[in-house]
């Protein structure tokens, strides 16, 4: 393949949605025989990417362009940086282009059809909710989706490919859009980045530590949290006066910060080293109840060899572990303590959780998925790839 790879998201910074986009950027890259990739001016790559990868930077939109993006529909600066472009470039460049995202390909599937390429979209999520319950500017607070709707359903109807991270998302793709029998949205999971490797896993620790960690300044992890303080803390304290609470990760607001203040509760803002946070707990907590998509810090938990209990909404995308007797949901308060009782009192191979997590969270095994979508889907001329 020949490969132009579009993402609105930074692949090279922390977070949920640069830490799937990375891993999807490597895996086209290692089976393309030419990749080019196409991101923010803002971006900065590291130095390996730039030795195995045509980088291209799109500058900012013009900020009356920004501003009247409510009457113009227009979500992204790519459009129209893509036209110019594509006048001068060789007409052979490229074969192939993935959009990372249902909200970027909607308004870009369409040229490039016209151009005669291949379109592969990556959705990481169902964007309607996604925008919905984190209320960004683009549902204008969460209040209207009219922009977003009509972009996802667009690259959903015209990609020659769509990939899902989640079976549950591909489901509700299907519930809120109608989408024709001839419609399929083949499902890819996330995986770990080709660089990323899992550590050697201490033991246990002795005393009950639970862990939350996210980016601390995003709307669903806050609600998330702010729903356990409210709900879980007090009948947690109650029964387990003696329990060690870490919430870790970026950026917290004030508000979230003065909320933390508890006793048995630590707050780490920016931790160094989020793995060696999350090795000091017993149980990982995953409180997100907002959003669709995969919650990757599940995988976080999963990776340091940790037992699991989540909300339904982040337990999504981890199928392959609902049987797992290390991973719980919980639906009540009453569940949550009946689950937490049960992973605290039972102990778990932190070394047979690691290994089932790599069976499939790791940089092959997501390899090795695309490989077959991509023999299956788009057994053609242009998707021959280097092995």
């Amino acid at each position: 393949m020949k490969v132009l790879y579009i993402s609105r998201v930074n692949p090279f910074i922390n977070g949920g949605g640069p830490f799937a986009s990375r891993a999807y950027i490597d895996a086209f890259m290692e089976l393309s025989e030419h990749f080019t990739l196409m991101i923010a001016d803002n971006c900065i790559v590291p130095d390996n990417y730039k030795q195995s990868a045509d980088i291209v930077y799109v500058p900012k939109r013009p900020f009356k362009e920004k501003l009247l993006f409510p009457f113009t529909g227009r979500l992204h600066r790519f459009i129209p940086f893509i036209s110019d472009y594509w006048q001068n470039i060789n007409e052979d460049r490229f074969d192939t282009v993935v959009l990372n995202g249902g909200v970027l390909a909607g308004d870009m599937v369409d040229f490039f059809k016209s151009k005669k390429l291949k379109v592969i979209t990556i959705h990481h999520n169902v964007e309607r909710r996604y925008h919905k319950d984190n209320k960004t500017i683009e549902s204008f607070g969460g209040l209207y989706a009219g922009y977003i709707n009509k972009n996802e359903k667009k690259a959903l109807l015209n990609s020659d490919l769509n990939l899902s991270i989640s079976n549950d998302d591909i489901q509700e793709f299907k519930d809120i859009y109608d989408l024709p029998e001839n419609i399929w949205v083949k499902y890819l999971g996330c995986f770990e980045n080709k660089e990323r490797r899992t550590e050697n896993i201490l033991l246990q620790p002795d005393n009950c530590t639970l862990a939350i960690t996210g980016s601390l300044h995003d709307y669903q992890t806050e609600d998330g949290i702010t729903h356990f303080l409210k709900e879980l803390y007090t009948p947690i304290i109650s029964k387990y006066p003696d329990i060690n609470i870490i919430i870790a990760g970026r950026n917290p607001g004030k508000k979230l910060i003065e909320k933390c203040k508890r006793s048995n509760i630590e707050l780490i803002a920016n931790p160094e080293n989020m793995d060696a946070v999350i090795k000091k707990s017993s149980v990982y907590i995953a409180p997100a109840r907002l959003g669709s998509g995969l919650k990757l810090r599940v995988m976080d938990g999963l990776r340091n060899g940790k037992a699991i209990l989540t909300h339904p909404t982040s337990a999504k995308g981890y199928d392959l572990f609902h049987n797992k007797d290390y991973f719980k949901q919980y639906h009540s308060v009453e569940d949550f303590m009946e689950k937490l009782d049960y992973l605290l009192n039972n102990q778990f191979n932190p070394l047979c959780i690691k290994t089932d997590y790599e069976k499939y969270f790791s940089f092959p095994s997501g390899l090795e998925r695309l490989k077959v979508i991509l023999n299956e889907e788009l057994n053609n001329e242009s998707t021959i790839y280097k092995s």
